[in-house]
């Protein structure tokens, strides 16, 4: 047993410690962090305090630990909440380059872009890379329009696509006016004068929603759903006249299921949105029906969705590889469930957004397989 007299003192062990750092701590001279720990807790002894022990807390986890270590590296950092608030660097970097492609509207375009591609599968049209880059720009400059409007609106339930949409407020024309200025040169060089005008006014109607029509959702249900889905539905048709083909059953069959798809994916986003909406008297189907009746309704709906396919399957005007897109059906239905519809924006941007980027991998397999 060590003797009393023996035993060290708090400053023997200050002296001891001197020289070597406190890995829970987060500074610009410290090394990359390990477990956060909390404050030192001293211990007690009959002749005083021996020294300090340190309690652990739960590791954070491996995006915050990788975080902390690779963003300590060269940067100014300083502390918020316990955590280091990464200024400058890689991740930062990334972290931009996430919102914006999510937030932006690049997410959403793309996942139209290739839906497209795969109703065109579907329908027997050849899809070629300019189209594609067609709805890719239409998609974006109409959501642009959209989303720089309502932005004093969408606060509530949208604040980091707040954030990444204004740093468009400068640039909104310039990009605008490229985006079309290449969509008119794509349809004069590959199309012609009637695609063209056809074009303008599948993008006149987004526009014409935005700016003049929206008021008629406080009176009539759901309103800004059906827009928004005879809108992207459009281009179905708009891909048919685009490639001269003729529009017969099994471009009818894919618009319908395409407008019910959208009408679903736009009125689940409109649950998070409940509160913002109420208030400028919007007549969303979240809004007029509560969130936990609208999202048992576009259940509903969703599995009707299924018919215009299988009808289209069994007439034979659609390939029996289309039923692999009627998975999407599986996958609404799950982001729909009670306590997991659309109730919070990264929900919205990745999960119901995301959806339409599955439809071409579906078709693709289903194509290979049926």
């Amino acid at each position: 047993m060590v003797a009393e007299d023996e035993l060290p003192t708090t400053a023997t062990i200050a002296e001891t410690r001197k020289g070597f750092p406190s890995i829970g701590a987060v500074g610009a001279d410290s090394p990359c962090p390990g477990s956060r720990l909390l404050p030192d807790v001293p211990i007690h002894s009959r002749k005083g305090v021996l020294g300090r022990r340190r309690n652990l807390v739960s590791p954070p986890s491996a995006r915050v630990l990788l975080r902390r270590c690779f963003g300590s590296l060269g940067e100014n950092r300083q502390v918020t909440d316990g955590l280091p608030n990464v200024q400058n660097g890689t991740f930062r970097l990334v972290d931009a380059a996430w919102n914006e492609f999510v937030y932006g509207g690049h997410f959403l375009a793309l996942g139209d872009a290739l839906t497209l591609w795969a109703l065109g599968l579907v329908a027997g049209i050849p899809v070629t890379w300019d189209f594609l880059v067609i709805v890719y720009l239409c998609v974006f400059a109409a959501n642009l329009y959209n989303r720089k409007t309502e932005a004093e609106h969408d606060t509530l339930g949208n604040g980091v696509r707040v954030k990444v949409m204004a740093k468009y407020d400068r640039a909104f024309v310039p990009i605008t006016v490229v985006s079309l200025g290449i969509v008119i040169f794509l349809l004069l060089r590959f199309a012609n004068i009637a695609v063209l005008l056809f074009a303008a006014v599948v993008f006149g109607i987004s526009i014409l929603y935005t700016a003049v029509l929206k008021p008629l959702t406080k009176y009539v249900v759901g309103f800004k759903s059906y827009v928004a889905a005879f809108f992207y539905a459009l281009m179905v048709p708009l891909m048919a006249t685009y490639y001269g083909q003729r529009i017969g059953w099994a471009v009818l069959l894919v618009f319908v299921f395409y407008f019910v798809r959208i009408f679903i994916s736009n009125a689940a986003c409109d649950i998070k949105d409940t509160e913002s909406d109420g208030k400028r008297g919007l007549k969303t189907l979240a809004v007029y029906f509560g969130n936990e009746k609208a999202a048992r309704i576009l259940r509903i709906v969703s599995l009707l969705s299924a018919i215009p396919i299988v009808v289209g399957i069994y007439l034979g005007a659609l390939p029996l590889f289309a039923a692999a897109i009627l998975l999407t059906v599986v996958y609404a239905y799950y982001y729909l469930m009670p306590n997991h519809a659309a109730d919070n924006e990264t929900l919205t941007a990745l999960i119901i957004d995301g959806e339409f980027l599955f439809w071409l991998p579906l078709v693709l397999i289903g194509r290979a397989f049926l």
